[in-house]
């Protein structure tokens, strides 16, 4: 999962798979950890640099000890590096605050202390330390419940520590708090598909796009509930215009050419996606997985190809390993295109071992398939196809 400044980061909470047979993967990249501004100090402070030192200067003058030590700290936020750099700060806070600082500042410095403890968190989550950071991020939320941002990451680290409940409650209090940050949208979206709630998802994502129309993340995600809800053709639409905002992502023209293979059955189409998609991810091995599928499987015979099938569904297992049931479900449906039935009975059988319960009878009924000497077509019937001989 790619952090880009904690402005977004979600679906480690798993995203529910595509009814394909090559769901796209959950995207990586979304719930976020987002970088807050520190809170107004209690006194209005000139801007340039100069004048703010000699504001503060006289400021220090009129302060008293406790006072001025909380003052001094809300200058060192902007300094902040480190988690340590942030302990500094707030063991500082809480000591004007025990020493008797005013009121006005011994408030100020709970707020600024807020502020602080969810900075810490979202460095803390740089170090990948999610546990201690979820700390931060609640003790944030206790010393003040409207920094919505605290709200948010510690529903991000709920979620990724899979108290969903919890970070469904926090998703919808964000919200509630900032209706406009369209993340928050984004994430509870998210929540509710991993809960089948497809309508409420779709409600959810569409938001999010209205707020920020040009997150090509929106659009895909949205595409998978389209596809879920049986609207394959808005679902393309939507996974199209993600990827006229970012060609250059991979998974996203796999999971259109997913859609056009299966929901549309436009086979040229999908086949172009799927060369598009490992030019530019050769390493993407859930691009040479579904192409293999298409090559192996589709029930058209001009869009088969046996040896390449097979070629490229070894490709993605070296890529990629066999993750689970669909890498060696693959290669065994492009060996028994190829006439390769003691390589596809194999293969099938480790696919069998690996699928989870709710599609294992469809990975048994390929394998007995197999079994008689057939290819497997997909939306089709099998087909008898001539074993391959062995030259000795």
């Amino acid at each position: 999962m790619v952090l880009q400044q904690f402005d977004r980061f979600f679906a480690a909470v798993t995203l529910a798979a595509l009814s394909l047979a090559f769901a796209p993967e959950a995207s990586a990249q979304r719930m976020s950890h987002p970088v807050v501004r520190q809170p107004q100090f209690p006194t209005q402070l000139p801007e340039t640099n100069d004048a703010k030192a000699t504001r503060s200067e006289d400021i220090q003058s009129q302060l008293s000890a406790p006072d001025r030590k909380i003052h001094d700290q809300s200058l060192k936020t902007v300094s902040i590096e480190t988690p340590e750099d942030c302990t500094t700060i707030i063991d500082a806070i809480q000591q004007g605050i025990d020493e008797g600082a005013s009121s006005r500042y011994a408030a100020y410095g709970r707020t600024l202390k807020a502020w602080t403890h969810n900075r810490r968190g979202e460095l803390l989550v740089k170090e990948g330390k999610e546990v201690e950071a979820l700390k931060d991020f609640e003790t944030a939320v206790v010393l003040n419940p409207l920094l919505w941002k605290a709200v948010q990451n510690r529903g991000v680290s709920r979620g990724l520590m899979g108290d969903k409940a919890a970070a469904m409650v926090d998703f919808n209090r964000v919200i509630e708090l900032n209706p406009q940050y369209a993340n928050a949208w984004f994430n509870r979206a998210n929540l509710k598909l991993e809960q089948n709630d497809f309508a409420g998802a779709l409600q959810d994502f569409s938001q999010a796009i209205r707020l920020q129309p040009a997150d090509a993340a929106f659009y895909q995600s949205r595409g998978q509930v389209l596809y879920k809800l049986g609207r394959a053709r808005q679902a393309i639409a939507d996974l199209s215009r993600a990827v006229q905002l970012n060609p250059n992502d991979a998974a996203t023209l796999v999971d259109r050419g997913d859609i056009y293979r299966q929901g549309t059955g436009q086979f040229d189409l999908a086949a172009s996606d799927y060369m598009a998609a490992y030019r530019i991810d050769p390493k993407l091995g859930r691009a040479y997985l579904s192409a293999a599928w298409q090559m192996a499987t589709c029930p058209q015979a001009r869009y088969r190809n046996p040896e390449k099938a097979i070629e490229i569904a070894k490709i993605a297992i070296e890529l990629d390993g066999e993750p689970d049931y669909r890498y060696p479900d693959t290669l065994a449906a492009a060996c028994a295109n190829a006439g390769q039935f003691t390589e596809a009975k194999a293969a099938a059988t480790r696919a069998v071992a690996a699928a989870p319960e709710k599609v294992r009878s469809k990975v048994e009924q390929r394998l007995k398939i197999y079994q008689r000497n057939q290819a497997y077509r997909e939306g089709g019937p099998a087909e008898t196809v001539r074993a391959a001989t062995r030259t000795k």
